[in-house]
């Protein structure tokens, strides 16, 4: 996808959430927390689009992911966050439907 806002014959519009989002590479370099979801630190509830994605790297750090990468603490906080309640709950109170990237192609 090299414009994905922008609808085709294969896809949907998508928007990348965290483009333009100033708090985007905070969120990033720390991981996601559940208050990102509860004051909708990422824009969905105000996003014009019907899909938006959202980057997490949900996991557990062993030898090999601190030998080979920087999102490390990240991580673990991603995936906290990812397995929360309080998140879970948010998601269904705002109707926000969780996808893989099938849904966007036609």
């Amino acid at each position: 996808m090299t414009e994905p806002e922008v609808e085709t014959e294969r896809w949907y519009p998508v928007h990348e959430i965290m483009t333009g989002n100033p708090m985007a590479m905070e969120i990033l370099n720390r991981g996601c927390t559940p208050q990102d979801f509860i004051e909708d630190r990422f824009g969905i509830l105000t996003s014009p689009f019907e899909f938006n994605i959202i980057h997490l790297h949900p996991g557990y750090v062993d030898a090999y992911i601190l030998d080979h990468s920087s999102l490390t603490t990240a991580r673990c906080r991603d995936l906290e966050t990812a397995c929360d309640p309080a998140v879970k709950q948010w998601l269904r109170d705002h109707d926000v439907e969780l996808v893989d990237f099938t849904a966007v192609y036609k």
